[in-house]
C-alpha cells in the first residue's frame, strides 16, 4: 500500500509535513519501521534531511532505540559524522538516550574518534555497558575501538565500573580483548582512591576479585580507614578460599597487620566455615604463635 502511495505522489517523499521541520523519513525513523524507511529511501527520501534542531533520519532513530531502523539508514550510508544543535553524533545521541544496543549497531560504522565522545559525566559507552553487566555490548564497543581507559568524573575506568557491580565476564572480555589497557585501566584509582581489584572485594564480589587478582596482579594498598589489606578483606567472609588463594600467589602480605593489629589469619579464623582459608594462611608461613594467641584468648577450638 505504501508502495503505491509514493508511486501516485513520489512528491511526498520530500515534504517536511510536520511543525518541527522533520520529513516523512524522519517520521518512519521515529516509528522504528524500518520497512518504511526502506521503501521512502528507494524513493529518493534524502538521507541527510535535518529536523529545526538539526537531526537527521539517524539521529532520530537512534533516540528512540531502533536498532533495525537504523541498519537500514545506515545501509544506505547515512552520516555517522553529523551533528546537531548540540553537537551531537548519531552515536552520541543513542549513548545519551541509554540505548546501548543501538549505539553498538552505530559504532560499527562510525570513526573510533567519534564513538569516544563522552556524556556530560564524562561516561563512555563502555562505561554503560559495564555498569549493565552485558558482554556483548562491551565485546562490540572494544572492538569499535572505545577506550577502556577512558575515566569518568569519578576517575572510574570501565573496568572499574564492571568490578563495582560484579561483572565477572564483562571484566574477563576486557582482559582478553584489551591486553595491556586493560591492566592499566584494572590498576586506575578511582577519586576514592580504590583500584578495580579493590572496589570488586568492598562490594562482596570475589569471583571478580579472584579474575582480576590471577590475571592483572594484586596491589597491598590498604584502605583508608582500617589499614585492612585486600587479604584482610577477603579473609573476613567466610569460603573466599579461591580469592585467597589468589592473592597469596600475587605476593599478598600475610603478616600484614591492620590498626587492630590483627593478621588477616585472626580475621580467618573469626569467621566461621574458614578451615580452608586458615589452611592456606599457615601455608603461607604465618606465625603460628599469633594463632595460639588467637585461640586461647578467645577460647577458640574450631581450628586446633
Amino acid at each position: 500500500m505504501i508502495g503505491s502511495l509514493l508511486a501516485a505522489a513520489p512528491d511526498c517523499v520530500t515534504a517536511s509535513p510536520s511543525n518541527d521541520g522533520s520529513s516523512v523519513l524522519h517520521s518512519a525513523a521515529a516509528g522504528g519501521v524500518a520497512a518504511c524507511c526502506e521503501l521512502l529511501l528507494s524513493a529518493g527520501a534524502n538521507i541527510s534531511a535535518r529536523d529545526r534542531i538539526l537531526r537527521t533520519p539517524l539521529h532520530i532513530a537512534c533516540v528512540a532505540g531502533h536498532t533495525e531502523a537504523v541498519r537500514t539508514l545506515l545501509t544506505h550510508r547515512a552520516d555517522t559524522s553529523a551533528v546537531d544543535d548540540h553537537n551531537r553524533t548519531p552515536f552520541l545521541t543513542a549513548l545519551s538516550a541509554q540505548q546501548v544496543e543501538t549505539a553498538v549497531v552505530v559504532a560499527s560504522a562510525t570513526p573510533s574518534a567519534l564513538c569516544n565522545a563522552t556524556l556530560l559525566d564524562r561516561r563512555n559507552a563502555l562505561h554503560i555497558a559495564a555498569a549493565a553487566a552485558n558482554v556483548d555490548w562491551t565485546r562490540a564497543l572494544l572492538f569499535a575501538g572505545i577506550q577502556l581507559t577512558a575515566c569518568d568524573n569519578e576517575l572510574h575506568t570501565p573496568m572499574y565500573v564492571a568490578a563495582s557491580v560484579g561483572a565477572t565476564a564483562v571484566v574477563k572480555v576486557m582482559l582478553d580483548i584489551a591486553g595491556q589497557a586493560a591492566s592499566t585501566a584494572a590498576n586506575t584509582a578511582g577519586r576514592e582512591g580504590l583500584i578495580a581489584i579493590q572496589i570488586a572485594v568492598h562490594s562482596g564480589h570475589f569471583e571478580t576479585a579472584a579474575l582480576l587478582a590471577d590475571r592483572v596482579g594484586y596491589t597491598h594498598a590498604a584502605s583508608a580507614d582500617t589499614a585492612n589489606t585486600l587479604l584482610h578483606w577477603a579473609c573476613m567472609q567466610s569460603d573466599r578460599a579461591p580469592l585467597v588463594r589468589s592473592l597469596l600467589r600475587q605476593g599478598a602480605a600475610v603478616n600484614a597487620a591492620n590498626e587492630q593489629g590483627e593478621i588477616p589469619l585472626h580475621l580467618a579464623c573469626a569467621a566461621q566455615g574458614n578451615e580452608e582459608v586458615v589452611r592456606l594462611l599457615l601455608k603461607a608461613v604465618c606465625h603460628i604463635s599469633i594463632l595460639y594467641e588467637f585461640v586461647n584468648n578467645n577460647n577458640n577450638n574450631n581450628f586446633v
